[in-house]
């Protein structure tokens, strides 16, 4: 369990190619979910740095915090083993991670992760109430 003031990753050296997806799997206590936050910005490194890009003045990219949100989600998405889902639509639920997303777009995004078969059985399509009572 992570307790403040303690590391929990040591010497960590990552280079993830643009485009390539990244699955961590390992014993409970391992570093993870410590990982994964980082990587998505949830949690800023206490030592060293998380760069994304070549593009810094160092040439060895641009440091993850200096990032904003939006730019952060456009490079970064954090898939855990945990998942929430709101009383609300289908839809209303995906737009969580983009609100402008048309509903093209969020059904080419749940073909992409072969859900759009039940997305398109369920009674209402993107418009059914999901979650707690959906």
């Amino acid at each position: 369990a992570y307790r403040p003031g303690h590391d929990v990753l040591h010497d960590v050296d990552l280079e993830i190619i643009p485009g390539e997806r990244l699955v961590v799997v390992g014993p409970s206590g391992s570093g993870k979910s410590t990982l994964g936050r980082m990587l998505a910005g949830i949690h800023p490194p206490t030592r060293g740095r998380v760069t994304v890009g070549s593009g810094g003045p160092d040439g060895q990219g641009t440091d993850l915090t200096a990032l904003t949100e939006q730019a952060l989600h456009r490079e970064v998405a954090l898939v855990t083993q945990e998942h929430h889902v709101f009383a609300c639509t289908l839809a209303d639920n995906l737009r969580i991670a983009r609100a402008d997303a048309t509903d093209a777009e969020i059904a080419h995004a749940l073909d992409v992760v072969g859900a759009s078969v039940w997305a398109q059985a369920l009674s209402n399509g993107l418009d059914t109430l999901v979650g707690n009572g959906g």
